[in-house]
């Protein structure tokens, strides 16, 4: 049943994505992303502190499963617009690399610490990090707009 929640969100993230693209940008959709699998992860181990686990644990994984394409759309389709037509197929192979040996390795590493820590700590340490990462991303991203914005009204001179 908690995996049909899932993909009942990932339908919906699927059929949203372009359109929240569109209207947020890649960068707050990335962030928005990441922020919402971190809130899921810690959302997933309430019960530590008395909640009751199904309700959240459903809510949780239909935002992961709105998130995920909203994620993989904004990466895949920013890549794809900031790569040159001769390098999509060099950027596409190491933008997979990129993405699945972290994965795989984060596998490997959460069935090594899951045998000696309690999963609910790793879910609240795994949603701590994807939130300060959506956090820097979105910092990183406000003060890369305000560096490029002109500090004026000024018309500027054209060459």
């Amino acid at each position: 049943m908690l995996v049909a929640v899932q993909g009942a969100g990932s339908v919906l993230g699927g059929l949203t994505a372009a359109a929240v693209l569109r209207r947020w940008g890649s960068a707050v959709v990335v962030a928005t992303s990441l922020a919402l699998v971190g809130v899921a992860g810690v959302a997933m181990a309430a019960d530590l502190v008395g909640a009751p686990l199904l309700a959240f644990a459903v809510t949780a994984l239909f935002a992961c499963g709105v998130a995920v394409p909203w994620l993989i759309v904004a990466l895949v389709t920013t890549r794809q617009r900031l790569t040159p037509a001769r390098l999509q197929g060099r950027t596409a192979a190491a933008a997979d690399v990129a993405m699945t040996v972290p994965q795989t390795a984060s596998i490997a590493a959460g069935a090594a610490l899951v045998a000696v820590v309690d999963y609910r700590w790793l879910m609240i340490v795994a949603g701590v990090v994807l939130i300060g990462c959506a956090l820097t991303l979105t910092s990183a991203s406000t003060r890369a707009l305000a560096a490029a914005a002109p500090l004026d009204d000024a018309p500027r001179a054209s060459r």
